[in-house]
């Protein structure tokens, strides 16, 4: 009974201290490639600015309650408006460098997330780099976000605290855990033409986007343009620009005259298609009433009355 009681009590302090070491483990933070999960005692002090209710979630195991992937299915295309507006990006690497050229030009207020980052984005003056591993539960403060870490386990976790916070997260090169794709961009100013695989084959959108390159050109550009000032005409004169002429224009040959260098004779011709000659010049009809008038009135064919 006492080597019975002994041993009893042997297990009591062990379980107790087991318990106590537990208590006095450092909070979790997910590293971005690095060897361990864990922080040491102490650091990244930056992770406990966090609100309190993401504290507490982050003292919790997540991927119990994380929302489940949905399948691939059918994208909806959109252009989203960034200037302003908080994004992450979650990774300091070469990727990263890719993911914020298009990021930085929107306007976006852009912080980037990792305890390493390449020369360009630690010098970009565009961006906040933070130089910490990302803590959980901080996507919430943001609108986008973009994780293109070396480690999966850290891609999955933003993108299901993004899921759970209902923020829309990207993760580079791994489709199960993105709410959004994003595609392959061929730029003339204004004017994008974009290509996407559903995030199924991002050299595929890549090769075809190289090949509209040769076909969309500055020409396009100037041409867009040119029905952008005409556009703000034709709602002013006839109240919308929602015209069924647009399309006759331009498949008129308004492209050709633009190329060639005749923005004058493609203008003329889209404002001839939209009705806006009628529009802008109202004093023409009576014009041409008066010289009818005239020539018939010397030959004596016919009287007109005004």
């Amino acid at each position: 009974m006492v080597a019975a009681s002994g041993l009893n009590l042997s297990k009591s302090i062990g379980i107790e201290i087991f318990l106590m070491v537990m208590m006095l483990t450092p909070a979790t933070t997910l590293g971005n490639g690095g060897t361990s999960p864990l922080t040491e005692t102490g650091q990244h002090e930056a992770c406990a600015t966090l609100s309190s209710d993401q504290s507490s979630d982050q003292s919790s195991d997540q991927s119990s309650n994380r929302p489940s992937t949905p399948p691939l299915g059918a994208i909806y295309p959109v252009n989203l408006r960034l200037a302003g507006r908080p994004v992450l990006v979650v990774g300091g690497g070469k990727v990263a460098e890719r993911k914020l050229k298009a990021l930085v030009a929107s306007g976006a207020e852009v912080t980037v997330v990792s305890p390493t980052a390449t020369d360009q984005i630690a010098n970009d003056p565009n961006l906040t780099w933070r130089s910490r591993p990302y803590c959980r539960g901080e996507v919430a403060d943001y609108r986008l976000v973009v994780a293109c870490t070396d480690d999966a386990e850290v891609n999955a976790q933003v993108y299901g605290d993004g899921e759970a916070a209902g923020v829309w997260t990207n993760s580079a090169d791994d489709p199960q855990n993105c709410a959004f794709t994003l595609p392959s961009v061929v730029r003339r100013g204004d004017l994008q033409v974009a290509v996407s695989s559903n995030g199924r084959s991002p050299a595929v959108s890549a090769w075809l986007r190289r090949r509209l390159e040769a076909h969309v050109t500055e020409a396009h550009r100037r041409l867009l343009e040119l029905c952008d000032e005409i556009r703000v005409e034709a709602r002013a004169n006839l109240g919308t620009s929602e015209l069924t002429g647009w399309h006759e224009a331009l498949e008129g040959g308004a492209y050709e005259l633009v190329a060639a260098g005749d923005t004058d004779g493609a203008r003329a011709l889209i404002r001839k298609h939209l009705g806006l000659d009628a529009t802008s010049a109202p004093d023409a009809t009576l014009d041409s009433e008066l010289q009818i008038v005239s020539r018939a009135s010397s030959e004596n064919d016919v009287e007109v009355a005004r």
